[in-house]
């Protein structure tokens, strides 16, 4: 199996949308450094990669990240296929498994409460994505602070 494993920040506020099987979805691109020599001198550049994430994943990355945010993610690569006025386009992009949220605590904002916050900040879990995400929500459908897995 393909795994594809990389720290970056986020380059923008992240969208969501749901899926036609009523899942989370998750877009966003990602800025990874990539540092080499040529000619003895050393050449930086950022190179971007567009990541998606699918249900608790998508959850986690749309109520705790922001633009600029620093994350660790696992994730497969995939090329997606669509139709554009009778084109048919490919996109290239990596399909989030699971991810760590890395900002430092001074770093970190969300709209949570402290609580939250503070023990998001203390443990950096990982969060796989599920094909089943009924275990996620509690019986009002609503996601609490307990249904977070760090």
């Amino acid at each position: 199996m393909q795994s594809f494993t990389a720290i970056g920040r986020l380059g923008r506020d992240g969208s969501t949308k749901e899926t036609r099987n009523g899942k989370m979805q998750y877009t966003n691109t990602l800025a990874l450094d990539e540092s080499y020599r040529q000619d003895n001198e050393k050449i930086e550049k950022v190179v971007w990669a567009n990541i998606v994430a699918y249900g608790r994943t998508a959850e986690i990355l749309d109520k705790y990240t922001k633009k600029g945010s620093l994350i660790g993610i696992v994730a497969k690569y995939d090329k997606f296929s669509f139709e554009d006025d009778g084109e048919k386009r490919f996109f290239d992009r990596f399909v989030v498994n699971s991810v760590q949220l890395l900002d430092k605590k001074s770093d970190s904002s969300s709209s949570s409460s402290s609580k939250a916050s503070k023990s998001s900040t203390k443990k950096q879990q990982e969060a796989p994505a599920k094909d089943n995400d009924d275990d996620f929500f509690n019986d009002s459908g609503e996601i609490t602070d307990d249904d977070i897995p760090f």
